[in-house]
């Protein structure tokens, strides 16, 4: 208790602010007090972080050469570019005269520095990251202001994923690159971090809090903020009664059970989105995997898609604020990526007990199936704190079918090392829950499950060539029906093999003072995308 005062102490004091909490500080700014509960910090390290609040926090601190503003990519460190008439060369014009935090200059060289290094180490420690530049051959720097980049083929998806590659400061990361870069993923990031966003993050309490500051050497819009302050909250009642109490400014993703109360609070204002963060029951999808191997059999899993109630789970688990999904790309995201073709099994938990008893899995005297010699008895990994109500209604659905499901919490950083098991092998777990952000380009989301992405953002040990050669394809695709029909196919092999089961996706519920305005309105739950998101939030008035 002691400690949790002084986080909320320490913040008051960093915000300058009385027991109203409204005064300002140096240089006419104040700080933006938020408050969130549901995207822990796994890393602040770029080359292994998944969650998207560091990527929120990432996209404030480090420069990008292209952003997004809504659905549209918007110049960032780059203020203008050109692709040449072949589409196989991109010139990058950057902000002459830039500076990280720490006064060195920031230039195309650092640009050229993140991209070759990735490049270099793509399938090792940098792999997190190098699925951002697919189709990238080469890059070069002719001044300080100006970076090329060569693509192998034009590429539709080029623009989109550069927009996710943050641009590192050289001079801090060059160390921890040398020999075979393995110092990359070890690489700490710990606060003060040099930075070369709109803002720098000052300080940063693993589990607590973050405060980012105002970067003075900030190239683009200056904030009207002076500095953000982020909690973290071990609940979402205990994130609202801090709103009320004014010790935050705003809350992300409210608990749908309190919105008409919150909605009552003259005080406050709501927001409602629909968001692009899909839930899904993931399997160990690696063929290797020696227990529990009837879990591969896409038969039993679509069982367990028709066991699960999954309006009914939409319901509980969003308070009738969700939409049920049957694939990994929902309509949020925009631009028709959705295949409306694709169906899971509709609720039918009689028609998934046949299909277990047709496949030789008898219930026992507990009730419990056993198959292959041993019960159908399985643990659930998941990062404890919002996903317990999604697993109870899992639990109590797939019981109905003889099919026993036991909780496996635990925090963001061992989920991930659970889930992929020692060395990145996909040997031990076998079910478990997780949700995945679908930006408004599909590939990154379909990239998850690629056999590229193993040992990094792959959670589910997933590797069909087909489908990796069809994710390639509908990135050089420039044809847009071609391309939707590809992206449909892919999701098409999911849905027949349900590497994941899609639950449902979202909406995103925010609650902030109404003396505050000028937030961006997204389909994201920290605004990650967002170039600048904070630029125009100010006091009200």
């Amino acid at each position: 208790m002691l400690r949790k005062m002084l986080i909320v102490a320490t913040l008051a004091t960093v915000a300058g602010t009385t027991a109203c909490g409204s005064s300002s500080t140096e240089s006419g700014g104040q700080t933006l007090r938020i408050g969130i509960t549901d995207s822990p910090v796994d890393s602040l390290n770029p080359f292994v972080a998944q969650y998207v609040l560091p990527l929120s926090v990432m996209r404030n601190i480090y420069p990008y050469l292209v952003g997004y503003k809504g659905e549209q990519v918007v110049p960032d460190f780059a203020s203008s570019w050109e692709t040449s008439k072949d589409g196989t060369t991109m010139t990058f014009h950057l902000h002459p005269g830039a500076k990280w935090s720490d006064g060195r200059p920031l230039t195309s060289a650092d640009a050229l520095w993140t991209i070759q290094t990735t490049l270099k180490f793509a399938k090792s420690s940098t792999a997190g990251l190098a699925f951002l530049l697919n189709g990238v051959t080469s890059a070069s720097a002719p001044d300080d202001h100006t970076l090329v980049i060569k693509l192998a083929a034009p590429l539709s998806t080029a623009l989109a994923q550069l927009a996710m590659l943050p641009v590192l400061p050289q001079h801090v990361y060059a160390s921890a690159a040398a020999g075979d870069g393995s110092g990359l993923r070890r690489f700490a990031n710990s606060a003060p971090v040099v930075s070369g966003g709109p803002f720098a993050l000052s300080e940063y309490r693993k589990d607590e809090f973050l405060l980012l500051k105002r970067n003075a050497n900030y190239y683009g819009q200056r904030p009207k903020v002076q500095a953000v302050g982020i909690r973290l909250y071990s609940s979402g009642d205990a994130m609202v009664s801090a709103l009320r109490n004014n010790e935050i400014d705003q809350a992300k993703v409210v608990p749908a059970t309190v919105v008409d109360q919150l909605k009552g609070d003259g005080r406050l204002r709501v927001s409602k989105v629909p968001s692009a963060d899909v839930f899904v029951l993931g399997f160990n999808s690696n063929k290797a995997k020696p227990e529990h191997r009837e879990l591969l059999d896409p038969r039993v899993r679509k069982a367990f898609a028709s066991a699960i109630n999954r309006p009914q789970l939409t319901a509980t688990a969003t308070v009738g604020t969700g939409t049920v999904i049957d694939t990994l790309l929902p309509p949020s995201i925009g631009g028709g990526w959705t295949a409306t073709g694709v169906k899971l099994p509709a609720f039918d938990p009689d028609g998934a007990g046949r299909q277990l008893d047709a496949l030789g899995f008898k219930r026992g005297a507990d009730g419990v199936r056993t198959a292959n010699g041993h019960p159908m008895s399985y643990k659930v990994r998941f990062v404890a704190g919002e996903r317990e109500r999604q697993f109870e209604s899992i639990r109590n659905d797939l019981g109905r079918i003889g099919v026993k499901v036991e909780a496996a919490p635990s925090d963001a950083s061992s989920f991930v090392s659970a889930v992929h098991g020692p060395d990145d092998k996909y040997l031990d777990t076998d079910l478990f829950l997780n949700n995945w952000m679908s930006l408004y380009d599909p590939t990154l989301q379909l990239s998850v499950l690629s056999c590229g992405q193993l040992a990094n953002l792959n959670d589910a040990g997933y590797c069909d060539k087909t489908y990796d050669g069809l994710l390639q394809q509908q990135a050089t695709e420039l044809d847009p029906a071609k391309r939707k029909a590809i992206v449909d196919r892919m999701q098409q092999i999911l849905g027949d093999d349900l590497p994941w089961i899609p639950l449902y996706a979202r909406a995103i519920l925010n609650a902030h003072a109404s003396t505050w305005d000028g937030f961006v309105t997204s389909p994201y739950t920290t605004d990650f995308l967002s170039t600048n998101a904070f630029a125009d939030v100010q006091r009200a008035g």
